[in-house]
């Protein structure tokens, strides 16, 4: 009897083990700092898990994903003020897209030269795309999971901020100079490349001021930043820029077509798309509660009020900046965001993270 009880006593402090750790562990609510990934500061534990690893886990399974979910959560759409800041940026890009020249100097950028990354703590890891995407919005634009039918010039092109810069001295805003180091942030950006298809997906992209803020670079929380600094070579569209320069020839450099976000977690970018959703097509299912649809997804077009929001969100305002600072000869040519598109992957209980392919084309001069 004493045997058995012990047994049960075991199975009790062993069954009690395990609630917690499913509570601590599989709470959407909960927050964790030592897994992140993306360009949010603080994401639900499971709404980091990159939506596609559902198709890769068992493409069969419809375990926590339903095609049409009545209970899926709303989500909150952005404050007026942070909005309007959206608009007010998205209207400008759009001016600027349309006369580069009048960025004036902001137009520009220095950045033309690829062995920079490296100087500037960059590592590369390059390998070949074969395959196709197993997204539906974006086996539209690039092709299906599994076809065969791809060259080699089809990339994963990923940078790793593991370097470091040598310390140099800085003017500092009351004037005086002092020295400062680069050390590495770990910040991480892993793009796909399919020059013949004029096609960009951005997937993972962790920038340094984000690694900074909480704490991820190679310092932790020993991050000093009277006496260290990021990476001067840390925008996004400076990076798309020198990929695509690279691995394009002369003729597919100005032939871009579109780039993609894929799963997007960064919370007021997910608002202010909420609320252009819900302004646009405030009597549809999902629409009315903040979310994107499944693909075909929503299409937002100049003539909308929600393009302009969408180009000045955190998560795409790049892309037309990318275009305003490459318009030259030799470069993009002069081109500008023709209409969004936002899609989810798959309709999801636990999570949502939504996609946006912007699609790009030669400037419409108006009359």
């Amino acid at each position: 009897m004493a045997y058995s009880m012990s047994w049960s006593r075991v199975a009790g402090v062993a069954i009690l083990v395990l609630f917690v750790f499913l509570t601590l562990f599989t709470t959407p609510d909960l927050y964790s700092k030592k897994q992140l990934q993306g360009d949010a500061l603080a994401v639900p534990i499971l709404g980091r898990r990159h939506a596609l690893s559902l198709f890769n886990s068992n493409p069969n399974s419809t375990d926590g994903v339903v095609s049409r979910a009545p209970n899926l959560r709303p989500i909150p759409s952005a404050s007026d003020e942070v909005y309007n800041r959206a608009t007010d940026k998205g209207r400008l890009l759009k001016c600027w897209m349309k006369d580069p020249s009048a960025a004036g100097s902001l137009g520009t950028s220095k950045w033309n030269d690829y062995d920079a990354l490296k100087e500037w703590g960059w590592i590369e890891t390059t390998t070949t795309l074969y395959g196709g995407e197993r997204s539906p919005g974006f086996s539209d634009i690039v092709g299906p999971f599994g076809d065969d039918d791809w060259t080699n010039e089809n990339k994963v092109v990923k940078f790793e901020h593991k370097g470091q810069h040598p310390d140099q001295e800085v003017t500092l805003p009351d004037g005086s100079r002092r020295e400062v180091g680069y050390p590495p942030t770990n910040a991480v950006y892993e793009n796909k490349l399919y020059p013949g298809r004029g096609v960009i997906i951005a997937e993972w992209n962790w920038n340094p001021q984000i690694m900074i803020k909480d704490e991820q670079t190679s310092k932790g929380r020993d991050w000093d930043p009277d006496t260290m600094r990021q990476p001067d070579l840390f925008q996004m569209s400076d990076f798309w820029w020198l990929m695509w320069k690279k691995y394009t020839t002369p003729t597919q450099r100005p032939a871009l077509r579109a780039i993609a976000k894929h799963n997007i977690v960064n919370e007021p970018t997910q608002q202010v798309i909420a609320r252009a959703l819900k302004q646009q097509w405030p009597d549809e299912a999902e629409p009315s509660l903040g979310r994107a649809p499944v693909w075909p997804g929503k299409v937002f077009t100049p003539d909308m009020e929600g393009l302009a929001p969408l180009l000045g969100i955190n998560s795409i305002w790049g892309i037309p900046w990318f275009l305003i600072q490459h318009y030259g000869e030799g470069e993009l040519g002069r081109l500008e965001v023709k209409r969004i598109t936002v899609f989810v992957d798959v309709v999801s209980a636990v999570f949502y993270q939504p996609s946006a392919i912007v699609e790009v084309g030669p400037v419409e001069d108006e009359a």
